[in-house]
């Protein structure tokens, strides 16, 4: 039997529009570069006559009863016959004639060649845009944070590899995760890779492609977070806590999109209106009437709602808003994590886990999630505040040291807080009152009420001292609209200074 040096294994789940094409593509490389080699299709149980046109086309056919991308891949590298096997999706999206790289690369010694569509090119309309610029480089980030590697397109449909060793990281992923997780256990496994540009070209089929977008990138992020706990603690030099924040981030930002929420609503709201109004000096004719709500919020933290409406697409300012409010996922995760000292690690994390799951199902987060709503912001000084003093009397407790570094770091945190929305005070009034409970001596307590009343004061004029000014210089009052006694003194005062 002739040896055979490649096989070019194609999925197909009614694939019949391109396949012939793509079989054509992959006959003309082969021949082009007098190559050894076989064309392996990997039907999922295809209902379009796929199968027929592939014998048709001479390649062989590899009949695969579990459905999903990497079940028909697992199944195809099974059966492929060749040393090297070069891997492309059957829709026409990649160029079988331009493959020579990934051979010379296999040849070379390197086991994995992945493909690189943001080096070799997108041509218009063949990537959905938020997969393009959102959910494929954050994955592809997570993977290279987490697990050690520099690939650039962890999700590349191209790529090719040495069969043997490949059939040795016992790959297990049924869907489209296969891709991640061939990347994830070639980095642990320390196999050598390479990167070749790639270009991504629309697919040639009329019905819509079998990738997705939310199922999918939840599977993705699943499987890396998986395989990441599944690996020993200290053979990772970046901590778990960087690991949570991250992925909090992620899907915290994946769902406020899922969610649907829509920017109209703050579009004709004061979210918007008070930033364009103090932008444009405009105050006292477009946003005090609506401001008359918002007596102990601070304007200025909605001009992020203003440069990201102004900036970015709605899906983007929506991710980008739904990913900060994931910091407070992390947050909760972090205070509940340091209360479970005693606990085993693992068990730690999977409760901290669901305690801040549970905490993000308030009416405060989950309701805002991806919205212009500043509690998911201000609870971010509120919570990192509360983290800083826990670990401030963690380290007290076990070595009887005070740290009035995290004392001052914590209040200035709260100040900002306290800067952005007054209501926040009373997280104040609770560390004062806890504070006197302390078993700590007596000058130590006036000393860090004292250090941390010194950044709470820095905090709050960091936050909110720009529009106590603002306020004194066109309206000769910095307390407005602060600390308004009743409606009839705001109504008055509105009349005085704006109208």
């Amino acid at each position: 039997m002739e040896h055979i040096e490649l096989t070019i294994l194609m999925p197909c789940l009614n694939e019949a529009e391109t396949l012939s094409t793509c079989i054509d593509k992959a006959k003309k490389f082969l021949n082009n570069e007098n190559i050894s080699g076989e064309i392996l299709i990997a039907d999922n149980g295809s209902t379009d006559g796929s199968q027929k046109i592939a014998e048709q086309q001479g390649a062989r056919v590899v009949h695969v009863p579990v459905r999903g991308y990497g079940a028909a891949l697992r199944s195809g590298i099974q059966h492929a016959l060749g040393k090297y096997v070069i891997m492309g999706d059957a829709d026409d999206s990649y160029d079988f004639v331009n493959l020579k790289a990934f051979v010379q690369h296999l040849r070379e010694g390197y086991q994995l060649v992945m493909g690189n569509r943001f080096l070799g090119g997108i041509q218009k309309n063949a990537m959905p845009f938020l997969n393009r610029y959102v959910g494929n480089p954050l994955l592809s980030f997570l993977g290279r944070i987490f697990f050690k590697n520099s690939i650039g397109d962890f999700h590349c449909g191209l790529r090719g590899f040495d069969r043997e060793t490949m059939l040795q990281l016992n790959l297990r992923a049924n869907g489209m995760e296969f891709a991640s997780e061939m990347v994830v256990k070639a980095s642990l496994h320390q196999l050598k890779i390479a990167e070749v540009a790639t270009t991504l070209s629309p697919d040639g089929r009329s019905r819509p492609s079998h990738l997705q977008r939310w199922r999918d990138g939840w599977r993705h992020l699943k499987l890396l977070f998986s395989l990441k706990m599944q690996q020993p603690k200290n053979s990772f030099s970046i901590p778990h806590h960087v690991f949570i924040l991250i992925t909090g981030m992620i899907a915290c930002g994946f769902f406020a999109v899922a969610l649907g929420k829509e920017l109209h609503w703050d579009l004709v709201s004061y979210h918007y209106y008070i930033p364009f109004s103090l932008l444009h000096h405009r105050w006292g004719y477009d946003s005090w009437p609506v401001t008359y709500v918002q007596m102990f919020f601070n304007p200025t933290i909605d001009l992020l709602s203003y440069f990201l409406i102004h900036y970015f697409p709605p899906i983007l300012a929506t991710f980008f808003l739904g990913a900060i409010h994931g910091i407070n996922f992390w947050l909760i995760y972090s205070i509940s994590y340091l209360v479970l000292t005693h606990f085993k690690e693992k068990q730690a994390t999977l409760i901290a886990i669901m305690l801040a799951m549970v905490g993000m199902y308030n009416p405060v987060f989950l309701p805002e999630l991806g919205s212009f709503m500043g509690d998911n912001l201000i609870s971010l000084f509120g919570l990192g505040f509360i983290l800083l003093q826990l670990q401030f009397l963690q380290t007290y407790t076990k070595t009887g040291y005070v740290s009035f570094l995290t004392v001052f770091l914590s209040g200035l945190l709260l100040g900002i807080g306290i800067g952005l929305k007054l209501t926040l005070v009373y997280v104040a009034i609770g560390f004062v009152a806890a504070s006197l409970f302390l078993s700590i001596p007596f000058t130590q307590k006036i000393k860090i009420l004292w250090i941390a009343g010194v950044g709470m004061l820095l905090g709050f004029i960091v936050s909110c001292g720009y529009w106590m000014w603002f306020m004194w210089v066109h309206y000769h009052s910095p307390f407005l609209p602060y600390f308004l006694v009743s409606a009839i003194q705001h109504e008055s005062c509105a009349q005085k200074c704006f109208l």
